[in-house]
């Protein structure tokens, strides 16, 4: 079984976008695990595993456009009107740093809000 350990957390941009039922999305991100898919011999190949923390900022709620299950709302936490940053200016430095390294917020060992 393959698996992906990993302190980093992960941010997925403008959950707003999602103009599906996120209900499978949902909980193959809560579970960390992959699909099972067969290979060309009809058996099942390994699947993916991964431990992360998972953010998907939007300005609607993903729970609120599933399925009514029980077991959504124990795996995901939503954190509606939340302020991230103090200032545009500080926005704008994260910005520029993540464009900077590829998409990481994470730098030779500094935060880029502590920049």
């Amino acid at each position: 079984m393959h698996s992906i350990q990993s302190s980093y957390p992960v941010l997925i941009d403008e959950g707003s976008l999602v103009r599906f039922n996120p209900t499978f999305l949902l909980y193959s991100l809560a579970t960390g695990k992959k699909k099972e898919r067969l290979n060309g011999s009809s058996e099942t190949q390994e699947s993916i595993h991964f431990k992360t923390s998972i953010f998907i900022p939007s300005k609607k709620s993903l729970i609120s456009m599933s399925d009514s299950n029980s077991g959504l709302i124990v795996r995901n936490l939503e954190l509606m009107g939340m302020k991230f940053t103090s200032s545009a200016e500080s926005a704008d430095r994260i910005k520029a740093t993540i464009r900077q390294n590829y998409d990481w917020a994470i730098q030779n060992g500094n935060t880029a809000a502590g920049q």
